[in-house]
Formats: C-alpha cells, sequence, structure tokens
C-alpha cells in the first residue's frame, strides 16, 4: 500500500514517548518531594527515570541507527534468501490489498441510510417515538 512506510515513524515515536515518560517522572518526583508527609518515599524512584534515560539510548543504540540503514548487500540476500525459500511467490499469492483498510472505509459496508435518531423526518423524535413512516425498522449497517 501507498501509505505503509515500513515502521520508520516507530523509533521517533519510542523516543519522544520515552521522554514524555520521563518527563512525567520527574514531575512525579517533585510532586512526592513538596507533598510527602516523611520524604523518604521519592528516594526510592530517584532510579527510575534514570533506567529510561539509559533505556532511550540504549534503544537508539542497538535500533534507531542499525535501522536507518539496510544495506543493499543484505537487502539482496534477504530477498535471494526468500526467493529461495519459496517465501516470495506465497507472500504475492496471499498479498491483500485491503488488509490495512479500516472496515468503516471499505465500500461494501457502506450505511446508504442514516441511523433513526439521524433522520430528517421531524415526526420522529429522538426517542423514535412519532408518525414517521417506518418507524421500529432495524437499520442494516456492518
Amino acid at each position: 500500500p501507498e501509505y505503509e512506510s515500513g515502521g520508520e515513524l516507530f523509533p521517533c515515536v519510542l523516543h519522544r514517548t520515552l521522554v514524555g515518560l520521563t518527563l512525567g517522572q520527574f514531575t512525579l518526583l517533585g510532586y512526592l518531594l513538596i507533598r510527602a508527609p516523611g520524604g523518604w518515599q521519592p528516594f526510592f524512584l530517584i532510579p527510575l527515570p534514570m533506567y529510561t534515560l539509559y533505556m532511550v539510548s540504549r534503544f537508539t543504540s542497538m535500533y534507531d541507527k542499525p535501522s536507518e540503514r539496510l544495506s543493499l548487500e543484505r537487502a539482496v540476500a534477504l530477498d535471494s534468501e526468500n526467493e529461495r525459500e519459496g517465501y516470495q511467490d506465497e507472500l504475492i499469492r496471499n498479498f491483500d490489498q485491503f488488509a490495512y483498510r479500516q472496515p468503516f472505509l471499505d465500500p461494501s459496508n457502506a450505511v446508504l441510510r442514516p441511523e433513526p435518531y439521524r433522520s430528517t423526518d421531524e415526526s420522529t423524535n429522538l426517542t423514535g417515538e412519532g408518525g414517521g413512516e417506518g418507524e421500529g425498522e432495524p437499520v442494516e449497517g456492518p
């Protein structure tokens, strides 16, 4: 599909999520330092943001940087291996162009009539009571 990015956005999303988690942990530590009666509980949580920041650097070095570059030699080797083992033909045969389409966007699931509560018929109120035609008929949908 045209919108498939191969996971290019994942490292950015992961990094920003973990930075947000770290900021939240620092906020919690600050709040606990201000509001805790004894003041000793936040000191047990001090390693938590440090561990999170360590994991951010570890994910960056282990996954982000290596995933930015896939050598042409390795890509050709992977394709050759898949072709030799017959996976490539199977993938092409079983490929579904609508695999990532939301069911709501599928034209075969389209509802052609509005639901009763959105009817423009003035004789039907929100509860469905009134003198409108077709009252009580179920709406066929997806």
